[in-house]
């Protein structure tokens, strides 16, 4: 009896075992898998332009006006160097110079201080002949009357005298004013 008894228990233990088995199979298998969380349309920051429309274009700039520098020439009258030029650096008396060309046929040089006339350095006469300029002085820096001849170089920007600039013809009497001369000077006023 035991011998009858015992294979319908192995065998029921074996069928117990086998649904155990297959019943933890199709539990494991049943477990839904878990996709990746997507970010929702609502979770993006909203842009100001849609992706799919044209960014729009800024306008051109506008060009800045470019100066034209025109070669420079010799001048030929007064009336084409008129007015106040002043030079670059410390040229007069530890201060920059101020050359002031008159109509009149006369001429000054002042020292500036802080951009305000300081002391007058010389004043003369000019004369032009055949293109040279005559710069005649008494007294000033140089002692009694001296002579310097010069041709002017005027440089001119947008149709206005800009710069100056002078070549002595023969070494000037005053040389103290040969070597202020010797720098360009820039317009300042008519």
């Amino acid at each position: 009896m035991t011998k009858n008894f015992t294979f319908p228990i192995l065998l029921l233990f074996a069928i117990s075992l086998l649904c155990t088995t297959l019943a933890g199979c199709q539990v494991a298998s049943t477990v839904p898998t878990l996709a990746p969380v997507l970010a929702s349309p609502t979770s993006v920051a909203p842009t100001s332009v849609p992706p799919t429309s044209i960014p729009p274009t800024s306008p051109s700039p506008t060009p800045i006006p470019t100066r034209t520098h025109e070669p420079s020439v010799q001048a030929l009258s007064l009336q084409e160097i008129a007015g106040d030029w002043k030079s670059p650096g410390t040229v007069c008396a530890g201060n920059p110079c101020l050359l002031r060309f008159k109509t009149d046929e006369t001429f000054e040089i002042w020292s500036l201080f802080q951009g305000s006339l300081d002391h007058q350095i010389e004043g003369g006469k000019i004369t032009i002949s055949d293109g040279i300029f005559h710069l005649e002085t008494s007294g000033g820096e140089c002692p009694g009357t001296t002579n310097g001849y010069y041709q002017f170089f005027l440089t001119n920007r947008d149709g206005k005298p800009f710069n100056l600039q002078f070549k002595s013809t023969q070494p000037d009497e005053c040389t103290d004013r040969e070597k202020g001369l010797h720098f360009t000077y820039t317009f300042l006023n008519p």
